[in-house]
């Protein structure tokens, strides 16, 4: 029946299957829906995920009518995307600001630290050391400097183990 559908198609049904069969306990969906969103990623190699954001969770219970199930699961799909693709240009946009207001700073740290950030949404100052292959104090001394330029922010609220986010 379903021979020859597309990835994201067998995922939505793969799922559903998956609830119909109690593989998980009433209310428990993130076990199908994380096989889901792998399995919609085996059509697209790079991607671990296929992002469905917010508007996954409305088809994570929904029943009924397999059709009407299948338009929710591709709209939460087409949502997760544009929301995904939103982010991307957010962080290059931020990328490309942030070398600007860097341009001064000497030596490729502060450019190997603003690709560090556009990887990882959260960074500590160990986690940069080893990404950019830069010391701790150099790390905490970049951070430091692009937080006064407003191009990052703390945001544990402690004095140790502090973790840094781009502010886009």
């Amino acid at each position: 029946m379903l021979d020859g559908c597309h990835a994201i198609t067998l995922a939505a049904f793969g799922c559903r299957l998956w609830r119909l069969t109690d593989l998980s306990p009433d209310g428990h969906q993130l076990e199908a829906m994380c096989w889901a969103a792998r399995a919609m990623a085996d059509s697209a190699e790079p991607l671990v995920m296929v992002p469905m954001g917010q508007a996954g969770r409305r088809v994570w219970t929904i029943g009924g009518d397999a059709e009407e199930f299948l338009r929710a699961w591709c709209g939460a799909i087409a949502a997760g995307c544009e929301a995904g693709f939103r982010v991307i240009r957010q962080l290059m946009e931020w990328a490309d600001r942030a070398r600007r207001k860097t341009a001064r700073i000497k030596g490729s740290n502060a450019g190997l630290v603003i690709d560090a950030l556009v990887v990882h949404q959260v960074v500590s100052a160990a986690a940069l050391e080893a990404e950019a292959a830069i010391s701790r104090d150099t790390a905490e001394r970049l951070l430091a400097r692009l937080q006064g330029l407003g191009l990052v922010r703390e945001i544990t609220g402690g004095t140790r183990f502090r973790l840094w986010t781009a502010v886009l």
